[in-house]
């Protein structure tokens, strides 16, 4: 089992599109066993890979869940799905935008994870936001065997990442942080210190954004093009495929433990010690 559950915090978008950027380089190593990776809709909120790969809405999560209603396999899954030109060796299965999403999720996790323990092609969720709202997420992200965290290396985005790390710990998940940002630019080891939590790497996500202004989220058509991935996001993407499914180590790690708790009493005097450490 391999099951990725892909997130961001707050102010850190680049969730999907790591998410489809992962699959694609997942897909291409599982080309030559004939095993294609399955992408995954898992936001509460939905609808994002539809719009990104230019997708419809059904056949998805929500038929399969009208289908399986009764349990669901490996075939089903990939009954269900739908191939995007972009991501050739992919199963998406995509989701339906706004609430109507949530409902369909919180009957869907409990027999997808139960598929993903017996399969041996790489599953990658894509979660969205993490927030405590949603109870299917909560559960895809204990079930998961890696969870990677996506953040920009702005200051807001360090805040808000290093307090969902800080949650995703005290609930013992296996997360990582993903830098949405230069890899020639931004300094792996400072920003695992920032966050007080490992850093599975850095990956220019920028790159592949279209510069179509005038298009929004409601137009139908792709925003991203991966046909003109550059060779730093290719080897950025595969180092980080390769932390994803163990086979590396994290690029950097943080001097210190990761010390702050989800409780802010206790964060409160974490960084109080801090604070009057560095005081001269």
């Amino acid at each position: 089992m391999s099951l990725i559950a892909v997130g961001s915090a707050k102010g850190s978008p680049g969730a999907t599109i790591l998410c489809a950027l992962l699959a694609r380089e997942l897909g291409r190593r599982g080309d030559a066993h004939g095993d294609h990776t399955v992408l995954i809709d898992g936001d509460a909120d939905g609808g994002d890979l539809v719009w990104l790969l230019d997708l419809d809405p059904v056949p998805g999560v929500a038929t399969l869940t009208l289908q399986g209603r009764h349990g669901i396999d490996e075939a089903m899954l990939s009954a269900h799905a739908q191939r995007s030109p972009q991501l050739p060796s992919v199963d998406v299965l995509p989701g339906i935008a706004g609430s109507a999403q949530r409902p369909v999720l919180e009957w869907l996790v409990r027999p997808l994870l139960a598929v993903a323990r017996t399969s041996k092609r790489p599953m990658v969720i894509d979660c969205g936001r993490l927030t405590a709202e949603s109870a299917a997420t909560t559960a895809l992200l204990a079930g998961a065997n890696r969870v990677l965290l996506v953040c920009r290396p702005d200051t807001s985005s360090l805040v808000h990442a290093r307090s969902a790390l800080a949650s995703l710990a005290s609930a013992e998940a296996p997360a990582l942080a993903v830098i949405g940002g230069d890899e020639g630019g931004d300094d792996p080891r400072e920003l695992a210190d920032a966050l007080g939590h490992p850093v599975a790497g850095v990956v220019p996500l920028d790159r592949i954004w279209t510069t179509r202004a005038t298009q929004t989220r409601r137009a139908r058509g792709p925003e991203a093009s991966f046909d003109r991935i550059d060779r730093g996001l290719e080897a950025a993407v595969s180092r980080l495929a390769s932390v994803a499914l163990g086979e590396s180590p994290p690029r950097a790690v943080p001097d210190q433990s990761f010390l702050e708790t989800a409780h802010p009493e206790v964060n409160a005097r974490v960084m109080a010690a801090r604070r009057s450490a560095v005081t001269p």
